[in-house]
């Protein structure tokens, strides 16, 4: 169950949850312009203000800073290339080996590698889920790889498989540019695919995320001094 808002409504989610403070702020300027010795009072008001102007312009996935799960099942066995969209977080899927082969245990990484490439936020590789069907196909001699583009790996071998969810002991970051995103390898001599059924992934904030919100809270500090001293 998406627990979200839809993509198109969770603009105006954040606006009218941050509205009250809007209208706070703009009570306070006659009282912080006019009354300069009682500026120190509302300067909480002022802060909270900036954070929800702040949370208002951040993207939605980036507002909500959550856990999104990839969904390896069900996708379009008649194509090599797919772009999704889940929580606010966009993802293209390729296939370098070929058509997709996906069924009910996923998405098979067999005649060479797939590649997911996050086209508006990084993201942490958190884990990944198998299913107890597709590793009772292995033959015991098949292993897989995660990695990104500066090297950061995990591989786990047919002993290190276990039906449910996996969590990486390496949890590594991908970067959003299609240059930088996530490669799975695997290498199965016998032929049995190895199928992800899901990953999980969580999404990180952007540097410039953090650049903003002390900007806005430096410059609304810079305006009650003024006003203070004038």
């Amino acid at each position: 169950m998406n627990l979200y808002p839809s993509k198109s409504y969770r603009k105006y989610y954040y606006f009218y949850d941050c509205l009250p403070y809007y209208i706070k702020f703009i009570e306070l300027q006659y009282e912080v312009f006019s009354y300069p010795h009682k500026a120190l009072k509302p300067i909480k008001f002022i802060l909270m203000t900036c954070i929800g102007l702040f949370t208002y312009h951040l993207q939605p996935s980036l507002a909500a800073q959550g856990f999104v799960t990839i969904n390896f099942t069900g996708l379009n066995n008649t194509v090599d290339t797919t772009t999704q969209t889940v929580n606010g977080l966009n993802y293209t899927i390729r296939s370098w080996g070929g058509l997709f082969d996906s069924n009910a245990d996923g998405l098979a990484i067999d005649h060479g590698s797939v590649n997911i490439a996050f086209n508006n936020s990084a993201v942490k590789i958190i884990s990944f889920t198998l299913t107890q069907g597709m590793i009772d196909s292995l033959q015991r001699d098949e292993n897989f790889t995660l990695q990104n583009a500066a090297g950061t790996s995990q591989t786990y071998d047919f002993g290190d498989l276990q039906a449910g969810t996996t969590t990486l002991n390496n949890q590594f970051q991908v970067g959003r540019s299609p240059n930088d995103g996530l490669v799975i390898l695997s290498f199965n001599p016998s032929d049995a695919a190895i199928r992800l059924q899901s990953l999980q992934v969580q999404i990180v904030p952007e540097p410039q995320t953090y650049a903003l919100l002390l900007g806005t809270l430096t410059f609304s500090w810079v305006c009650i001094r003024r006003r203070i001293y004038r």
